[in-house]
């Protein structure tokens, strides 16, 4: 609600006096529910579970030459499996299946090389709780992360966002803590027993772009040269000692 009462003072009026167009509730409401689906899709694709069910045997990088094709094979067909019905013949599918995955899967197999995958990691559970000290405050952190993908060198911490993304100006302010709070609790709670170096950003499922909003200053110039982060993207030890200043 700040980024609204910042960028249109008539709309955040509205919105505090709980007036809302009807236009504008169906809006959202169809950009939620594509958001879910295109997560449930990329969530499919790694785990072969769908909200629904299974939907084929989870996948497992392949040292083939033809892991290319194959990965993005599977990841037509589960888009296909999974579409509405209203959405089966849109320009966004044409638009996933041509321009969006081709990128997504380059990006996962050539750039990241991953070697292990997982979907909506949760953290917080009350068996395996994870906590901050937050201004001499202690506060228990709960959440899901999109994605976890490991390779050889790095694990790199996704958010999957459909169309656009936070600006790293308000990341480094600790103005936009997600991915911050992502690693706090994975320092903590690690689903492996070591943890790589943590690589932040967001993935634009649209565009087919990943911005980076973290790095391991170590390996910028690796990442540099593999396109994956540039040089005024901050660290990830920068972007969590100022979520918590």
């Amino acid at each position: 609600r700040l980024d609204k009462l910042l960028h249109c003072p008539y709309s955040f009026l509205l919105d505090s006096l709980g007036i809302h167009s009807e236009a504008s509730r169906a809006d959202e409401s169809d950009s939620r529910r594509e958001g879910e689906w295109l997560h449930a899709v990329l969530q499919s694709f790694i785990s072969g579970k769908s909200p629904r069910g299974k939907v084929m045997e989870p996948w497992v990088p392949s040292v083939d030459d033809d892991n290319y094709r194959l990965a993005l094979e599977r990841l037509n067909f589960i888009t296909d499996r999974m579409v509405p019905a209203d959405l089966r013949e849109s320009a966004l599918v044409h638009h996933l299946k041509h321009h969006a995955w081709p990128r997504y899967i380059t990006h996962l197999l050539r750039q990241i090389e991953t070697t292990k995958s997982l979907r909506e990691y949760s953290f917080g559970q009350s068996d395996a709780p994870v906590t901050i000290n937050l201004r001499g405050t202690v506060r228990e952190l709960h959440g899901r992360i999109d994605a976890l993908d490991f390779s050889a060198q790095w694990t790199f911490v996704t958010d999957f966002k459909r169309r656009t993304i936070p600006s790293l100006d308000k990341s480094k302010k600790g103005m936009n803590p997600q991915l911050s709070i992502y690693a706090l609790a994975l320092r903590q709670r690690s689903p492996v027993r070591l943890l790589p170096p943590l690589i932040l950003g967001y993935w634009n499922i649209y565009q087919g772009v990943w911005t980076a909003h973290g790095v391991d200053e170590e390996h910028r110039h690796l990442l540099q040269t593999a396109g994956l982060c540039t040089k005024g993207t901050p660290t990830t030890d920068e972007m969590t000692d100022e979520l918590m200043k």
